[in-house]
């Protein structure tokens, strides 16, 4: 393959912001008097776009309410995000440092909003590290359709054939695996092994030290 990219999905991926949005989303729904989602469902809707998440969780939802949830959580987030930061996966910025040194690209692609993600990033300091960050508002179509991979690869002028994409989340998987390029899941996030198995991830690793191996080892 010899890798010259790697795309990354953010939450549960990079950092550890379970809780954060977990916390998030069940005050949201209770501050505007919607019925509070379990944390399995809430869960099982982490890496879709917002606003697709409050449409899952109130199916009766107009735009105008689903406007209203949205407001209401990035102000709640971003107060939790200022309360407990979030922090990176273990290996997490050893593997970038690395990378950086191969001298093989690293980039972001996140259903989070950019502002949303570059203030992750930056609580991290780690907001330098990337040659690319796309969130949301960047693409039209979200995961899994392959439109953030396919974007970051004509940005980058890389082939995919080239590219691996690591996320933890099934439409990670399939994101990646729908613009061509080979795939690794992580089991330290929100998904499931089942989960990111049936949706076909390539490799599945238990530590992100591990992609160094699978770079190294079948990547060229």
């Amino acid at each position: 393959m010899n890798i010259q990219l790697v795309i990354f999905d953010f939450d549960g991926t990079l950092a550890d912001t379970h809780r954060i949005i977990i916390t998030s989303v069940q005050q949201t729904l209770q501050e505007l008097g919607h019925p509070i989602a379990s944390e399995e469902a809430i869960t099982a809707t982490i890496g879709l776009p917002l606003r697709e998440c409050y449409r899952r969780f109130v199916p009766e939802i107009d735009e105008e309410g689903i406007d209203a949830c949205e407001a209401m959580h990035h102000r709640l987030f971003d107060i939790n995000r200022k309360a407990t930061p979030p922090v990176p996966f273990p290996h997490v910025m050893e593997t970038l440092e690395w990378l950086r040194e191969q001298g093989i690209k690293t980039s972001i692609a996140s259903s989070r909003t950019s502002f949303s993600l570059h203030d992750l990033l930056n609580d991290m300091g780690i907001a330098e590290d990337f040659d690319y960050i796309l969130g949301a508002e960047d693409v039209k179509h979200a995961k899994p359709n392959p439109d953030p991979v396919l974007r970051i690869l004509r940005r980058a002028g890389i082939d995919a054939t080239h590219t691996l994409v690591v996320g933890d989340m099934g439409v990670d998987i399939l994101m990646g695996a729908r613009a061509a390029c080979k795939t690794v899941g992580v089991t330290f996030g929100n998904g499931t092994r089942e989960e990111l198995t049936s949706s076909g991830a390539d490799y599945i690793i238990a530590d992100m030290a591990e992609l160094k191996r699978i770079i190294v080892t079948d990547g060229n």
